[in-house]
């Protein structure tokens, strides 16, 4: 039995690579703002308004790639062949969220 993967990285099929995108900055981003931190508290001295502002941007990003996740899940970056109308229709709510 053959084994498919449900984000796979094909010319039509674009969803594997947002996934791979999205999870390599957001864990980037982490590691970044974690080594911020320790410099901050170890070497220079108590957290200032700038490092509110990076953590508070974090926290924004990593809802953001929920965001896209969930979006990915409903058919983003898929043909539209492949999804249902409806599905459609929540991946570009999700993606955009415009009234």
């Amino acid at each position: 039995m053959e084994s498919v993967s449900p984000y796979a990285v094909s010319v039509t099929n674009r969803s594997g690579l947002i996934v791979i995108v999205e999870t390599l900055f957001m864990t980037w981003m982490i590691i970044v703002s974690l080594v911020r931190l320790y410099m901050r508290l170890a070497v220079n001295g108590p957290v200032k308004l700038d490092d509110v502002v990076v953590f508070t941007g974090s926290i924004m990003a990593i809802a953001h790639v929920g965001s896209i996740m969930d979006a990915v899940s409903h058919g983003l970056g898929r043909p539209e062949g492949q999804s249902s109308p409806s599905n459609l229709i929540r991946a570009g709510k999700v993606a955009l969220p415009l009234p």
